[in-house]
């Protein structure tokens, strides 16, 4: 169930609790307070407020190009510990323990490219497929190259762990 299916319940519920408390003699409950038990709400369900996103399957010649994201890298967790010993590159930095997204790739890619830009500092590139574990660290790094078809895992870190804005791309042009 999605966000905006939910909304309705959610909205339901935070009136039915305002109703028990005006009939109680409580104090009128804000609309900040409602935003903040909607949020609350949908940090409990699961799939919402997710950090994980989940791009479309993709396949050569895909449009458009480049599928770009904005997202806030964080975490707490050794992205060295996520890559493993057999990963190809410098992993670096602080992330959670979740992918921070999802690739799915229908036919093998001859040439893709994922890149990630860090805004305001260094950051590191993690991604995990079945061709390999392959990291990048530094203000825009990359991982290119042929691609077998099947799901990738990719993880942004900060260098130390505190949230950090990025841009990811995915391309099979030069960016």
């Amino acid at each position: 169930m999605n966000q905006t299916a939910l909304a309705p319940i959610v909205a339901n519920q935070a009136k039915r609790s305002i109703g028990m408390r005006a009939k109680l003699g409580l104090k009128k409950i804000t609309q900040a307070a409602i935003a903040v038990a909607v949020l609350t709400a949908f940090s409990g369900w699961p799939g919402i407020a997710s950090s994980q996103n989940m791009f479309s399957p993709i396949a050569p010649r895909f449009s458009p190009d480049p599928i770009t994201y904005a997202g806030k890298a964080s975490g707490a967790m050794q992205l060295q510990a996520i890559a493993g010993s057999n990963a190809v590159g410098d992993c670096q930095g602080l992330t959670q323990s979740k992918p921070n997204h999802v690739l799915q790739l229908i036919n093998p890619f001859g040439q893709l490219s994922i890149k990630a830009e860090g805004i305001s500092k260094n950051i590191s590139l993690l991604v995990k497929g079945p061709d390999g574990v392959f990291c990048q660290t530094g203000r825009s790094p990359e991982i290119s190259g042929a691609w077998a078809l099947g799901e990738y895992q990719i993880w942004i870190a900060s260098i130390d762990g505190s949230a950090t804005d990025y841009r990811l791309s995915i391309s099979e042009t030069n960016h």
